[in-house]
């Protein structure tokens, strides 16, 4: 944890994060500690360890299935924007438990409804919420009427998720 902690404290690149990336791939515990600095949510340290971890997800993407329940759990305490949009990516690309999916949808509706959720954030909740409604059809309609309630007050990112989804569920 020590040398992990180090090379945290050490400021962060797109190079750095990848070296720390690395090593953690290489080994589950070196990994959970990284989830710990992140749950941990101390500033800048656990920001910087959810963007290592999104990093090391593009080395070995199963080492987040296997802890994905722990960090569906830890996105729900709603930590700072900056750990959610990392942690909220990794989630939209694995599949949540059947236990946590009514939490997430509830978490992502309010996000997608907020003025003050920043774009990022946003498009991943987009993107968990279709996830889920693949398993819950009924949940289609449900999520259109979010996207056109949304869509005219958000950016361009935004925008261009939300057709590509909607085109999805035709």
């Amino acid at each position: 944890m020590e040398k992990i902690l180090k090379l945290l404290n050490q400021g962060i690149s797109k190079h750095n994060a990848m070296l720390i990336a690395e090593y953690v791939s290489t080994d589950a515990k070196s990994y959970a500690k990284l989830l710990d600095i992140v749950f941990d949510n101390i500033e800048p340290t656990s920001r910087i360890a959810a963007y290592v971890i999104d990093n090391a997800n593009d080395i070995d993407n199963k080492l987040i299935t296997n802890n994905i329940e722990g960090v569906v759990d830890f996105v729900l305490t709603k930590p700072n924007y900056s750990i959610m949009r990392s942690l909220l990516k990794l989630i939209s690309m694995n599949r949540i438990p059947k236990n946590k999916q009514g939490e997430m949808l509830m978490l992502c509706t309010d996000y997608l409804y907020s003025e003050k959720v920043p774009v990022a954030v946003k498009v991943h909740c987009l993107q968990i919420f279709y996830n889920i409604s693949e398993e819950e059809p009924d949940l289609k309609p449900e999520l259109k009427q979010i996207i056109e309630d949304t869509i005219e007050n958000n950016s361009a990112g935004y925008k261009s998720r939300a057709k590509r989804i909607s085109k999805l569920m035709v």
